[in-house]
């Protein structure tokens, strides 16, 4: 028990240290839409998006610093297992980046088959929380705010709730039971902090409760 009465772990969990894809899930999706990043996007054009995100997006939503998001997209690629982020996370980052692409209008046009392909990966990775899906989710959520529009309101709450969910499943606002690692930390730090503030813009924007309950924390 912590000193504030809280059950700890036995065992930490390193968030960067679990796969960001399920070897298996419990509904295996049958879906034909996923497709790799390079039959969709070259190498340089997905170089391009990182760097969007980091000049429009990352002031808002710190996550990772861009040589571990470049190292990991690389990872992501070349199927490795130590990687800790997803295909279903990069499409949903190359959604949000390719809105503010001034320079191709191929890619600014493709925002919608990026979203596409992350909610593909969504369905294909359901039941399995991970700081990878966590992540997509709170990106994907502020695509489709940016939309404006009713059905994809309701699409974004959805799609929080589950990321704040897993937030809670993998117990994120007890950093006692994470690796004491300090890039895992702050990881998770950043993480939470990113789903906490969503929650807090959504309920205020839409006039829901919170699902967040402060005295939980």
């Amino acid at each position: 028990m912590s000193p504030y009465g809280q059950y700890i772990q036995q065992q930490h969990y390193s968030p960067t240290k679990m796969p960001g894809y399920p070897s298996q899930t419990l509904f295996p999706s049958t879906s034909s839409r996923i497709w790799p990043f390079t039959l969709l996007i070259s190498l340089k054009e997905q170089d391009r998006l990182i760097n969007l995100y980091f000049e429009h997006i990352h002031t808002s939503m710190p996550l990772l610093d861009i040589l571990t998001m470049k190292q990991q997209l690389a990872n992501c690629r070349a199927e490795d297992k130590n990687c800790f982020l997803s295909p279903l996370f990069f499409y949903a980052l190359f959604a949000l980046a390719s809105r503010y692409e001034k320079k191709s209008e191929r890619i600014y046009s493709m925002s919608d088959q990026f979203m596409q392909q992350a909610i593909a990966y969504r369905e294909a990775s359901f039941g399995y929380p991970c700081i990878a899906t966590v992540l997509a989710l709170l990106l994907m959520v502020d695509y489709l705010q940016q939309k404006r529009q009713r059905p994809h309101a309701s699409y974004a709450w959805l799609f929080a709730g589950e990321a704040i969910r897993m937030v809670t499943d993998l117990e994120m606002y007890r950093p006692c039971n994470v690796s004491p690692e300090p890039a895992d930390q702050e990881l998770v730090v950043r993480t939470f902090w990113a789903a906490f503030t969503t929650d807090r813009l959504m309920s205020l924007t839409y006039g829901r409760p919170f699902i967040f309950e402060e005295k939980d924390m």
